[in-house]
C-alpha cells in the first residue's frame, strides 16, 4: 500500500472506523514486465498472503514515527482473479496483448 493509504487506515483506527480494501489483483509479477515463467504460482502466493496479511498488520507507517498496531481496523480484503489477457468475457482477441 502507498504511504498515502496507511495513513488512511490510521485515521480510520483513530476514528473507530473501519476499512475495506476493496479491488486488489495482481497484472504482472515484476517491475519492469519481465518474465516470470516457473515463478507464477510461487509469486502469486507470496502477494496474496501479503495482501491479506493487512488485516493484521502491526509495524510502521512510512512516513510516520514509531510502531502503529493497525489489527482489526481493514476487515474486508476483495481480491480480484482475473486474466486479463482473455478480457472480462474470456475470450482471447488481442486487445490485451
Amino acid at each position: 500500500m502507498t504511504p498515502t493509504c496507511w495513513k488512511l487506515v490510521k485515521f480510520a483506527k483513530d476514528h473507530g472506523k473501519p476499512v475495506v480494501v476493496a479491488e486488489a489483483g495482481m497484472m504482472n509479477f515484476t517491475a519492469d514486465g519481465g518474465s516470470t515463467d516457473g515463478l507464477e504460482q510461487e509469486r502469486g502466493a507470496l502477494w496474496v498472503g501479503r495482501l491479506f496479511s493487512l488485516m493484521n498488520y502491526r509495524g510502521p507507517i512510512p512516513n510516520l514515527s514509531e510502531e502503529h498496531d493497525l489489527r482489526g481496523v481493514i476487515r474486508s480484503v476483495v481480491y480480484i482473479d482475473l486474466h486479463f489477457r482473455y478480457g472480462w468475457d474470456g475470450i482471447d482477441d488481442g486487445s490485451f496483448d
